[in-house]
């Protein structure tokens, strides 16, 4: 005696779509509001700052961690940007691996441009009107 089994299109496509619901549930799992944790100025790593480390103060409720806003600064005179490469900082003890870092800095270079592409047109050399933005994730 032989059994037959038939699946009717609707069960098989049901099957298909379970990897992609599975997919979908963990991602949705790993996505949080994200805290801000209160920074200790005294044990920022200010390599990639030197000696301008002690201008950073903490910034407000939707700012980052640490800022430096220079208040003489005459904002309305850009009207271009120069986007440095985001650079990784870290010491040989960083939990982040390099492949992680390489992801990080490209990811966040390209945020950049987007979002300032909005605002400003983007540029390769300096010149008038153009800032320049050099930017470091600090040991994520």
């Amino acid at each position: 005696m032989k059994i037959k089994l038939k699946y009717s299109a609707y069960q098989t496509k049901a099957w298909r779509g379970l990897p992609l619901l599975a997919l979908c549930l963990v991602l949705l799992s790993a996505c949080s509001t994200p805290q801000k944790v209160a920074i200790n100025q005294a044990d920022v790593n200010c390599a990639f700052l030197a000696n301008d480390c002690s201008l950073l103060t903490t910034g407000g409720k939707d700012q980052t961690g640490l800022i430096y806003t220079n208040p003489a600064a005459q904002w309305s005179q850009y009207n271009k940007v120069m986007i440095q490469p985001v650079t990784f900082w870290g010491d040989n003890s960083t939990s982040v691996s390099a492949s992680d870092q390489h992801m990080l800095v490209n990811y966040f270079y390209q945020q950049l441009n987007k979002d300032l592409g909005q605002k400003f047109q983007l540029v390769t050399d300096p010149g008038p009107g153009a800032m320049k933005i050099n930017v470091a994730i600090i040991d994520a």
